[in-house]
C-alpha cells in the first residue's frame, strides 16, 4: 500500500506539473525564467509560484475521488488505504517540493546520492538539466513520466507546426480538452497500478468479516 501511495502521489504531481508548466500559465512561468525575487525564481526557497496551491488542492481531491471509485469497484478496503496513503502522499509532496527541489537547484546534484542517481533515477539530470535546460521531460519519477514526457513533446509540435496558436479560441478549447485527457490518463494508470498490486491489497470483505467477528465477541 505504501508503494501504491507513492505512485498515486507521483501521478498527482505529474498532472499538476504538466498543467502548471505547459498551459495553465500561472506562476510557474516565473520558475522557468531568469526573473528572481531575493535571488530565487519560485523554486520554493523564498518564493512560491502564484496559483499553484489552488491547482494542487483541486487535483489532490480529484485523484482521491478516482482512487475511491477504483477501490470501491474492485472491492478493496479503501479506508485502510486512505489512512496509510494520505500522510505518505503529503510527505512525498513536501519532500519533493520543500527539500529535494530547492536542493537540486542550488547544489547541482542528486539529493538521493550517487547510488540512486546511477542505478535508479537522477533527479538533478532529469529535472534541472532535462526539464529546465532542454525541456524534453517533466523530471518526475520514471514510473509514468515516459508517457507524459512524450505527450509533452507532441503537445509542443502542435504549436510548432501551427495547428494551434496561443490566445486563439481553439487554443483555449484544446486546454480544456487536455485537462480532461490528463484526468482520463491518470485514472487509467491508477486503475492499472491498483490491478497489478491487487493481490497485495487488503480486501473489503476481509475487513468487514473481521469487524463482525470482533463485534460478536
Amino acid at each position: 500500500m505504501a508503494i501504491l501511495s507513492w505512485n498515486q502521489g507521483s501521478l498527482f504531481h505529474i498532472m499538476s506539473h504538466y498543467q502548471n508548466d505547459l498551459y495553465h500559465l500561472n506562476g510557474n512561468v516565473m520558475h522557468h525564467s531568469s526573473f528572481t525575487v531575493g535571488g530565487d525564481n519560485a523554486a520554493l526557497v523564498n518564493t512560491l509560484p502564484p496559483g499553484l496551491i489552488i491547482n494542487f488542492i483541486m487535483n489532490y481531491v480529484t485523484i482521491w475521488m478516482m482512487t475511491y471509485v477504483i477501490f470501491d469497484y474492485l472491492k478493496l478496503d479503501k479506508w485502510i488505504y486512505f489512512n496509510i496513503s494520505a500522510p505518505l502522499m503529503i510527505a512525498k509532496l513536501l519532500l519533493q517540493m520543500k527539500i529535494i527541489h530547492p536542493y537540486i537547484h542550488t547544489q547541482g546534484k542528486s539529493w538521493y546520492g550517487p547510488f540512486v542517481a546511477k542505478y535508479i533515477m537522477d533527479e538533478y539530470k532529469g529535472h534541472v538539466l532535462c526539464h529546465h535546460v532542454s525541456g524534453y521531460c517533466l523530471g518526475d519519477a520514471p514510473t509514468y513520466s515516459w508517457f507524459y514526457d512524450r505527450l509533452m513533446y507532441y503537445h509542443g509540435l502542435v504549436y510548432e507546426y501551427g495547428y494551434l496558436t496561443f490566445g486563439k479560441p481553439e487554443h483555449y478549447a484544446a486546454n480544456i480538452t487536455l485537462d480532461y485527457f490528463l484526468l482520463a490518463t491518470v485514472f487509467g494508470f491508477m486503475f492499472l497500478t491498483v490491478a497489478l498490486t491487487y493481490p497485495f491489497l487488503q480486501k473489503a470483505e476481509k475487513t468487514d468479516a473481521a469487524a463482525k467477528k470482533t463485534k460478536s465477541q
